[in-house]
């Protein structure tokens, strides 16, 4: 997976968003995918409720599949996603805090067809982070993954994924 990202920051509590991912999945049972996906969103930074910042994520991804079989899938996606970190030990998140990373994202498939079980999902995280310096954090998150087969079944919990995240950067305070 490589995914490159722009963000323009347009004011304080909004920032622009373009980028690609690329991913790539090996199945044991030969059937392999390539996925090209461009995307472009809006995030706001707003509101500042006690000691906690809330982050709306809203991004319009155009999914491009192809597979071994030389099938070529289209389809668009939106996201949207509420984060927010919590500091436990200092009223803000800067030198020597911990605290706990929190987010809601869902998926809505915005395309004619659906014909894999990624394209309409949510997921839930909860986490634990520590701020080493002005520019190390390290975070450990745990992300529950609800998804569904197809347009009329439910989502249903599929995935728990476990995570550490060491990020070296200036940017971090921003968060």
């Amino acid at each position: 997976m490589l995914r490159p990202t722009i963000r323009y920051h347009w004011t304080y509590e909004l920032d622009v968003i373009a980028g690609i991912g690329l991913f790539g999945t090996w199945e044991t049972n030969n059937y392999n995918t390539f996925e090209l996906r461009p995307y472009q969103g809006l995030r706001l930074n707003w509101p500042k409720i006690w000691r906690m910042n809330f982050k709306h994520r809203g991004l319009i991804e155009e999914r491009l599949l192809w597979n071994n079989e030389g099938s070529f899938d289209p389809n668009l996606r939106l996201r949207y996603r509420l984060k927010t970190k919590l500091p436990l030990n200092k009223p803000s998140i800067h030198y020597k805090t911990i605290y706990i990373p929190i987010s809601y994202e869902i998926f809505i498939n915005a395309g004619s067809k659906v014909v894999e079980k990624f394209r309409n999902q949510a997921r839930a995280m909860a986490g634990l982070g520590y701020v080493f310096s002005d520019k190390w954090i390290g975070e450990f998150e745990v992300t529950f993954q609800r998804s569904k087969s197809v347009e009329t079944d439910d989502l249903s919990l599929s995935d728990r994924i476990f995570r550490f995240k060491l990020t070296y950067n200036g940017w971090i305070f921003g968060e």
